[in-house]
This record gives C-alpha cells, structure tokens and sequence, in this order.
C-alpha cells in the first residue's frame, strides 16, 4: 500500500470555472450498482464488493454522481466523523479527466460538509498522486 498524506481545508474553497456538469444526489436504487463499477473504471482496479455502503460512517446524503451528457463518470463520498467533515473517495473516469469535474465534485462535498457544520475538513491521498494533491491545493487544502 502506497504512503498517504492527509490534506485539510480551513475555509472556503479557493475559486474555479466551473463546468456544464451535472451533480446529483445518490439514489440507492439508481446507484447502488453503478458506484462499484465507476470505482473500478477510475482507479483501474476491481469492483467495490456489492456491500460497499455498509462501511462505518457511510452517509448516502455525502455520496454525489457527475453526470454529463446522460452518462455517470465520477462520484464523491463524504462523510461526518466527530467535529470534521472527511473526503473519502473522489473518481473521475479517465477519458474525462483534466476538465474540471473533479473540482465541481469536491465543490459540492465541501458545500454539503460545511452546511452540515464542519469547518474542518480532512482527507488522505497517496504521496504518490501529484496531479491529486496539486488539484486539492489549488483548491485551498493544505497539509495537515
């Protein structure tokens, strides 16, 4: 497993053009199946398990779908744990990525986040995904 950084945001989210993209809210009956698979497209590896959701601290209102165009291509999750609101996993299919989705998608979860009452929030990627962590930073994460 690769070496992960954590990575917080104290405030607002820095300012992006924002995209034609629509962003909508996770239907358990619509969605369900269509998450493990979207995972498995962006990241090149297997589908989630068919139990995905069951995790501790899922909330289905922190779970968002980018679609364009009538086709799903990415997902935010995020959740509430004590006083921090958490990014959990961001995915972006990759002939759509470079465009500006996964920036409306972190948009929309910080939003959620913080009318939900976190100030902070947090979240971890690999040391390794430099195009990940400059994305967050740009957007006014900053190491933890």
């Amino acid at each position: 497993m690769n070496e992960s950084l954590q990575l917080k945001l104290k405030g607002s989210l820095n300012p992006f053009i924002e995209s034609d993209l629509k962003i909508s809210q996770y239907d358990q009956e619509k969605h369900h199946n269509i998450i493990p698979e979207l995972y498995a497209l962006g990241f090149n590896d297997t589908p989630w398990e068919k139990d995905w959701d069951k995790v501790e601290f899922f909330d289905p209102e922190g779970v968002f779908l980018a679609e364009l165009n009538g086709k799903l291509i990415g997902f935010i999750i995020c959740f509430s744990k004590k006083d921090d609101g958490y990014i959990s996993v961001l995915t972006i299919i990759p002939e759509y990525r470079g465009k500006g989705f996964s920036k409306k998608l972190i948009k929309k979860a910080v939003d959620y986040l913080q009318d939900n009452g976190h100030d902070l929030i947090k979240l971890k990627v690999e040391k390794n995904n430099s195009r990940a962590i400059q994305l967050y930073k740009e957007l006014g994460f900053s190491e933890a």
